[in-house]
């Protein structure tokens, strides 16, 4: 395609051109036109060659290809349909995937073989899996800890895994162990030190709360379990390895722990204090303790991987930042020009630019109160670079008017937090703003989660609106509850926008969303949320459309006569406007959501449990699960994989997937 719009002017002779540059240039602007048609042609062209082939093809060709070599959809999970919509066309690549389609030939050779069963599982699934005979003899496995036998999951997986039973099933002859979470990196970032263990306890989790280690890439997301990790150190700990413990100050002169130093111990209620000469390390709670009497020389400093069901609020995974040319940037950390984060600001504020950015180039805790004042008409982003993930904390500050970040908005101004995770404190945002956008945040819930923090704040808000901007927006977010601090005598109502996020009061009982304390009135707000998952009660003014979300808590609406709710689970006792396809059906139905863990921080957190009813699993407009996980077409994904293994499967065989918890 042409990249210069006077391609076909230039191929006219000399003396036209001289001609034409006396007289203005006409003949030049017909023809930059005409080459601008003739470039959409020649790409329309060049497109229709490339879907000839499925590893080129568009989206929309991938079913008419699979047609063609006999390729089976899976109709269980659902039609595939021809859209523009981009969450559709996800949804399409589960239903006929490319890397399927494109195998069909291939596998159809392989038939009968357990190779072709694991890589069937992250063609058709995108999940990592292994696959087993689960006739073979357990006691035949020389080391069930160890990874690198193929027959070690004989032994040890059965007992990690949930089997999703089908009607009529008999026993299977083929296991295929699937795990569905992901590994999480965090780079090198200082261990939490717990206060009442006197500097010998530490969490590899900044926030100081426990948390599993899982095992990085490219091997199975698995937890990294006590018994395994002591009997194979050397696989797990070390440079590049899933995790790596450091000692030492400054951060620059860091001496990384050797495996042999470590012994690995259950380190529940901090009760197994290290040996003399030995770091304790418990990998399934995050924790780390040095012998009472002979404590760290210096700091500790750590880098492991955690689990998580999707790439959702702040995290070290790669995200989609929009560009913007005409940013000024300033940068922080990571070999930046600032240090820290209120550096960063002042300079901002001094250049007072129309479009600034604050972009934090490390995934270091910082233990900043930002107070941020924006001019009207001006526009600023405070985000994390992409890979990273900077921790804000505010910690020991009595006062209680103290934030972790406090912006004051200009009229017509521009605010949006991208990649941050704040503890400690609430963010609170007045003025009025033309515009703020929040995603891939995590304001954690309760403020705190370590296990030393003195009861947490649950009732206070992680998010405090005092604006009358047109539209608040959160997107792959995890937030506290939020407190909407405008009164219904100011005109219209703040619009709040929630997507593909989870709202967490921590306790059902408790406001997730209402109007200033300490009434808790209605929150003078027209919500819309959309593939959400909500723990605790909200209380809005009205609700313009909420669909395929689950409402753990109460849901009350002031103004019922507008708006919608659709394909939801809504708790009982709640008031609504209009409902369509909602669950419960009827009231006293039993059917309620059921999930893996309600506790943020938890690698299953917000996951709803196999033994959630289906009306809930497969309860969405595209039959895809309700809630903040909606977008990984679970059911899509497991309903297409098991037909795959049955039509894989020699006759006469049973094969089952097993689900590694």
């Amino acid at each position: 395609m042409s990249v210069s719009p006077d391609r076909l002017y230039e191929l006219l002779p000399a003396i036209h051109r001289e001609r034409d540059a006396r007289k203005g240039w006409p003949l030049r602007a017909l023809l930059q036109v005409i080459a601008e048609q003739v470039d959409v042609i020649e790409g329309d062209v060049e497109q229709l060659y490339d879907n000839w082939f499925i590893e080129t093809c568009q989206d929309w060709v991938v079913p008419y290809i699979g047609e063609l070599i006999g390729y089976r959809p899976v109709h269980d999970a659902g039609e595939p349909i021809d859209v523009r919509n981009a969450r559709d066309r996800v949804r399409n690549r589960f239903l006929i995937p490319r890397r399927d389609v494109a195998k069909t030939i291939a596998n159809r050779r392989r038939k009968g073989t357990l190779a072709l069963l694991e890589d069937l599982a992250h063609d058709v699934a995108g999940w990592r899996a292994r696959a087993v005979e689960l006739d073979r003899d357990p006691a035949a496995v020389e080391d069930p800890n160890d990874p690198a036998d193929p027959l070690a999951p004989i032994a040890t997986l059965p007992a990690l895994a949930t089997r999703i039973p089908a009607l009529g099933a008999s026993p299977d002859d083929v296991g295929l162990f699937v795990w569905r979470l992901q590994s999480y990196p965090v780079a090198q970032t200082k261990a939490y030190s717990v206060d009442f263990l006197g500097g010998h306890g530490f969490t590899f989790s900044a926030l100081g709360n426990d948390v599993e280690l899982f095992t990085a890439p490219p091997a199975h997301p698995m937890r990294i379990r006590r018994d395994v990790l002591a009997v194979h150190k050397e696989r797990y700990i070390g440079a590049g390895k899933s995790i790596e413990i450091w000692t030492g100050s400054p951060r620059d002169d860091l001496r990384p722990v050797p495996p042999s130093d470590i012994e690995v111990v259950d380190l529940a209620g901090w009760r197994n204090a290290a040996r003399y000469g030995t770091i304790a390390l418990d990998p399934e709670l995050g924790r780390i303790a040095f012998p009472s009497r002979h404590g760290p020389s210096g700091e500790v400093w750590v880098r492991y991987h955690y689990g998580g069901v999707t790439s959702i609020g702040g995290g070290e995974y790669r995200r989609p930042i929009p560009a913007r040319a005409d940013a000024t940037v300033y940068r922080v950390a990571g070999g930046g020009p600032f240090d820290t984060i209120a550096d960063a600001l002042e300079a901002w504020r001094r250049e007072h630019p129309a479009h600034g950015i604050i972009e934090i180039a490390e995934s270091g805790v910082f233990t900043e109160a930002l107070r941020v004042v924006l001019p009207p008409d001006a526009a600023l982003q405070i985000r994390a670079a992409d890979g990273t993930r900077p921790i804000l904390r505010v910690l020991n500050v009595r006062h209680p008017e103290v934030d972790a970040i406090r912006v004051e908005a200009g009229a017509r101004s521009e605010l949006v937090l991208d990649g941050l995770l704040v503890g400690g404190r609430g963010v609170r945002i007045a003025g009025e703003p033309a515009r703020v956008t929040i995603r891939h945040c995590t304001f954690v819930p309760g403020w705190d989660i370590s296990d030393d923090a003195p009861g947490g704040r649950y009732t206070e808000p992680s998010l405090d609106l005092r604006t009358t901007t047109p539209c608040v927006r959160i997107e792959r977010s995890i937030i506290g509850p939020i407190v909407v601090n405008v009164h219904e005598v100011l005109g219209d109502p703040l619009t709040l926008c929630i997507a593909d996020s989870i709202l967490d009061a921590t306790a059902t009982e408790r406001v997730a969303l209402s109007g200033p304390p300490p009434r808790n009135e209605p929150a003078f707000v027209s919500l819309s949320i959309a593939r959400s998952t909500v723990f605790g009660r909200i209380d809005a003014h009205a609700i313009g459309l909420a669909e395929n979300t689950i409402f753990v808590g109460a849901l009350e609406v002031a103004r019922r006569q507008v708006g919608c709710v659709r394909f939801c689970y809504v708790a009982s006792g709640s008031a609504t406007p209009r409902r369509f396809h909602c669950q419960p059906e009827t009231p006293g139905s039993s059917v309620e959501p059921v999930f893996d863990s309600t506790s943020y921080g938890d690698a299953t957190y917000a996951r709803l449990a196999f033994a959630c009813p289906e009306e809930i699993r497969h309860g969405a407009d595209d039959a895809s699960e309700m809630g903040a996980y909606h977008d990984v077409f679970a059911p899509h994904r497991h309903a297409n994989l098991q037909a795959r293994l049955d039509e894989y499967i020699p006759v006469g065989m049973q094969a089952g997937i097993y689900y590694v918890t």
